[in-house]
C-alpha cells in the first residue's frame, strides 16, 4: 500500500488564540476626541494599577477611561463586549458573553515602555485588548516584524507590542518548534484581543510623536449570568 493511500490529518493544538480587528476610522476619531476633550482634562491617573513605565515625558500618562459618562464610550464598551463575546463563540465554542468592565488610555512618547506582564480580571476566565489609536511617522514606517531583524541596531521592533506564551530560542524553528512569541506593528485602528494571562510587553520607541493606545479587561459569564 502506497503513503498516499493512507488517511492522514496534521493535528496542530493551539497554544493561545488571538483575535486581530480592523476598527473603522471614524469610531477611532469618535473615541480620539473623546479622549482629547474629556479623559485627558479629567486626568484620572490609573498609574497605580499598572506596571507601564510611561513617565519619560511631561505628557506620559495612564488615565482612566470611564466607559458611562457619555454616549461614545457607552458605545465604544457594547462595541467591545460584543466582539469579546463573538470571539469566545467562534476561538473557544463557549456560550459565554463577554464584559469589558475597566479600561484606561497609555499616552507614551521618547523612551517610554511596559515591561512583561499580564492582566487581571474579577471572574475566573477573562480577556483583555489594545487598540491602537495614534501611532508616530517612525514606528508605521517600518517593515512589518515577520522575520525581521535587529542586526546593526536597526531599531526594527521599536515601538511594537510582544507577546510570550512559552520559550523560544534561535534554534526553533529548525527543531521543529512553533513559534510561541508574536510581534504586533501598530496601526491606527487595529485592536488585539487576547485572554488575560498572556504576557506581553511594549517596546520603547524613540523621536517625536505620541503612541497612544486603549487598554481594558474584560470579564467572562456563562449564559446563566455566573461565573
Amino acid at each position: 500500500m502506497s503513503v498516499e493511500k493512507i488517511q492522514m490529518k496534521i493535528l496542530q493544538p493551539a497554544a493561545v488564540s488571538m483575535l486581530r480587528v480592523e476598527l473603522p476610522k471614524p469610531m477611532i476619531d469618535e473615541v480620539n476626541n473623546y479622549i482629547d476633550e474629556t479623559v485627558i482634562p479629567e486626568n484620572i491617573d490609573h498609574s497605580s494599577n499598572l506596571v507601564g513605565q510611561i513617565n519619560r515625558n511631561k505628557r506620559s500618562s495612564q488615565l482612566k477611561f470611564n466607559f458611562d459618562d457619555s454616549d461614545t464610550s457607552k458605545m465604544f464598551k457594547n462595541t467591545l463586549s460584543g466582539i469579546g463575546t463573538q470571539f469566545l463563540q467562534n476561538a473557544y465554542q463557549r456560550a459565554s458573553r463577554a464584559e469589558a468592565y475597566e479600561g484606561w488610555t497609555i499616552h507614551s512618547y521618547e523612551g517610554d515602555y511596559n515591561p512583561l506582564h499580564s492582566h487581571g480580571v474579577q471572574t475566573t476566565a477573562g480577556l483583555s485588548c489594545i487598540v491602537y489609536l495614534k501611532v508616530p511617522k517612525q514606528i508605521t514606517e517600518l517593515p512589518e516584524p515577520i522575520g525581521g531583524s535587529l542586526n546593526h541596531a536597526s531599531g526594527a521592533t521599536d515601538g511594537m507590542t510582544a507577546f510570550h506564551w512559552g520559550h523560544t530560542s534561535g534554534k526553533d524553528h529548525y527543531e521543529l518548534k512553533h513559534p510561541t512569541t508574536a510581534m504586533i506593528k501598530p496601526i491606527e485602528g487595529l485592536m488585539i484581543l487576547f485572554p488575560n494571562w498572556l504576557n506581553h510587553c511594549v517596546n520603547p520607541f524613540f523621536g517625536e510623536g505620541e503612541r497612544r493606545t486603549f487598554s481594558a479587561n474584560f470579564n467572562i459569564y456563562d449564559n446563566e449570568g455566573n461565573e
